[in-house]
């Protein structure tokens, strides 16, 4: 199973990274981890994602872990995906998808991510529906709501020209 997201990683970077290593745990079934996992009758291992990174690293100047599912989304039983950045020491860059709920998720995530003790360098804005008239207000309620979490805004996906002024950044 080869996902064409982490194939576009690969070429990114140089197309030089063997798949297994940039991504570990390739399920067909589009849910959550735990549920692929036990699906495919195939764990998530956190040595394997660990030794995946650690290979990574040698090699490169840069390793940015993409999640999936969201902070507190279970890997197994014990599990979670904080475990992650917690065993390798990450810091964080919160992505929230700009729809109805987005403000509440990110405020919670965010207040995890914190608890959990690790550092929240920022967030992304992901304007998931392209014609979305809310998209913005959203990103500048977000802004303003995680203004004490972040160290800095990175930018709604795709409008960060648009979104400067907007939402509430200079």
């Amino acid at each position: 199973m080869r996902h064409a997201d982490a194939e576009a990683l690969i070429a990114a970077a140089g197309g030089d990274y063997a798949y297994e290593l940039v991504n570990p745990f390739a399920y067909e079934a589009a849910i959550a981890p735990h549920l692929a996992a036990a699906e495919a009758n195939r764990p998530i291992s956190l040595a394997k994602i660990a030794n995946a990174y650690a290979e990574l690293a040698r090699n490169a100047d840069v390793v940015i872990v993409e999640g999936a599912g969201g902070w507190r989304v279970p890997l197994d039983e014990r599990s979670t995906l904080a475990a992650i950045p917690q065993q390798l020491g990450l810091d964080i860059i919160l992505v929230v998808g700009l729809r109805l709920g987005c403000l509440s998720h990110a405020l919670l995530s965010a207040e995890a991510i914190l608890a959990d003790g690790c550092r929240l360098l920022g967030w992304v804005a992901n304007g998931v529906v392209a014609s979305d008239p809310w998209s913005l207000p959203q990103a500048g309620d977000t802004a303003r709501a995680l203004g004490g979490a972040i160290t800095r805004y990175l930018a709604l996906a795709g409008r960060s020209s648009r979104c400067r002024g907007a939402c509430g950044q200079p």
